[in-house]
C-alpha cells in the first residue's frame, strides 16, 4: 500500500501502484506492471467515457428530451464494465 506524503495525500504515482497492486492481487512485477497498466488505463478509459455519458443523459432527462431507454443503454454499458473490472481483479 503507497505510503501518504509528508502532507498526508498520497503520490500519484504511489497511488497507481498501489492500485495496479489491488488489480493483480500482488505486488507486481515489471511485466505484470506493463500488463495491467494497459488493462488498467483502457478500463479506466471506458468507464471515464460512459460517466460523460450518464451525466448526459441526466441532463436531457431533466430537459425531458432522454428517453428511459437510452439511459438503460447507458447503465447496461457501465455495468458491463464493471464486471470487466471484477474479472481484472480475479486475474
Amino acid at each position: 500500500m503507497a505510503s501518504p506524503s509528508p502532507s498526508g495525500e498520497r503520490s500519484p504515482s504511489l497511488a497507481y501502484a498501489s492500485s495496479v497492486e489491488f488489480i493483480l492481487g500482488h505486488t507486481p512485477s515489471p511485466k505484470d506492471t506493463s500488463a495491467a497498466t494497459d488493462h488498467y488505463m483502457e478500463l479506466l478509459s471506458h468507464v471515464g467515457r460512459h460517466l460523460v455519458d450518464i451525466v448526459a443523459a441526466r441532463r436531457s432527462l431533466e430537459k425531458d428530451q432522454t428517453s428511459l431507454s437510452e439511459i438503460a443503454v447507458v447503465l447496461h454499458r457501465m455495468e458491463f464494465y464493471t464486471g470487466s473490472v471484477c474479472a481484472l481483479q480475479a486475474r
